[in-house]
């Protein structure tokens, strides 16, 4: 039987997800969402949200 599995959570830069929730205008949640995918400034995550834009 295979041994189960140990989730690891990223480490969270609370001071960097407040800013870009603040200056992109979204929720910590998704900030932190954003970070963890390399986008770590609002004009980066505008993009892409909006990538024809």
């Amino acid at each position: 039987m295979p041994k189960d599995k140990i989730w690891q959570v990223a480490a969270v830069n609370s001071g960097l997800e407040r800013q870009l929730a603040d200056e992109a205008g979204i929720s910590f949640l998704l900030a932190r969402l954003l970070i963890n995918r390399g986008i770590k400034d609002s004009l980066s995550a505008k993009t892409f949200f909006s990538p024809l834009n």
